[in-house]
């Protein structure tokens, strides 16, 4: 993600009413009273950068520490009310309003929904991203990636499967559906980078290879932020590991390893293991819930 616009017109936030972006909190697809959050806990240097990059040299010049801004975010053409809260310790707030009115009209933002308050201490900057710069994309390309995105993260109840072998996509389709989830798929792995952002999925069959240390959705996963880990299962199909080893799984930031030979008894290992890590996180997801942070 580059900009604000960018983010806006993500497949992942369509239908939502709104979007709100804290310092150290995950994007939040605002819908009524619900929020969804969306990938890692955001960073202040990386909410900076996307302010820069997404707004007129002009309007930066009117941001001040301890200020409010009220502005509007052209998308394409289209503004998009934007509320921009810069907190006396350096951190930052932002509401986004997404949807428009019936007759097609954009409505004025909306004040802050809470009063200001006293700021809470700031949290640690994150360290830099080493995340490569997503290369430039052609027309083609670029309209690929985002239709590859859509539909990786369209459905309910999702599973989402990558392997290194094209034989093996089938064999763990069919498994996340004999396990009750909707199995999505992808060669182009720009798009599965991209929609594991934004998207938790339940159920993760990553089966990369011998390589699979140096695979980068597997790093990806590795590094992910907890607050988006704690709602997903990931399990980790390569040659060599030793199934169902606990302690190998925690080293290698999964929840189950499978080795390749026994992928034809993978449907039993997962479903053990699924049920003994939703018995584990049901009680933590309840708290998290009952306290607005699942």
């Amino acid at each position: 993600m580059k900009d604000l616009q960018s983010l806006v017109k993500h497949p992942s936030v369509q239908g939502g009413t709104g979007l709100l972006l804290v310092t150290g909190q995950p994007v939040l697809l605002v819908n009524g009273a619900q929020k969804k959050p969306l990938g890692q806990a955001l960073a202040n240097n990386q909410i900076m950068n996307w302010l820069k990059a997404s707004l007129p040299v002009e309007v930066m010049g009117q941001f001040q520490w301890g200020k409010e801004v009220q502005l509007n975010l052209d998308v394409d053409g289209a503004p998009f009310p934007m509320h921009v809260s810069l907190r006396p310790d350096r951190t930052f707030q932002i509401q986004i309003q997404l949807q428009t009115t019936p007759t097609g009209e954009v409505p004025a933002a909306a004040p802050p929904a809470e009063p200001a308050v006293e700021a809470p201490p700031a949290p640690p900057e994150a360290p830099p991203t080493t995340e490569e710069p997503r290369p430039e994309l052609s027309a083609d390309e670029a309209e690929r990636l985002d239709e590859e995105v859509e539909a990786l993260a369209r459905g309910e109840n999702l599973s989402l499967i990558v392997a290194a072998e094209a034989g093996q996509v089938a064999t763990l389709q069919n498994l996340a559906t004999e396990l009750g989830y909707e199995p999505r798929s992808s060669t182009m792995a720009a798009a599965v980078l991209e929609v594991l952002k934004y998207t938790a999925y339940p159920l993760i069959l990553l089966a990369p290879g011998n390589e699979y240390r140096t695979d980068p959705v597997f790093r990806m996963l590795e590094t992910m932020n907890m607050t988006t880990r704690r709602k997903q299962f990931v399990v980790l199909i390569a040659p060599g590991l030793k199934t169902g080893d606990v302690m190998l799984a925690f080293s290698l930031s999964v929840n189950l390893v499978i080795d390749e030979t026994d992928l034809t008894e993978a449907g039993q290992h997962i479903l053990k293991g699924l049920k003994a890590w939703q018995r584990y996180v049901a009680n933590l997801h309840e708290a998290l819930e009952n306290e607005g942070k699942f």
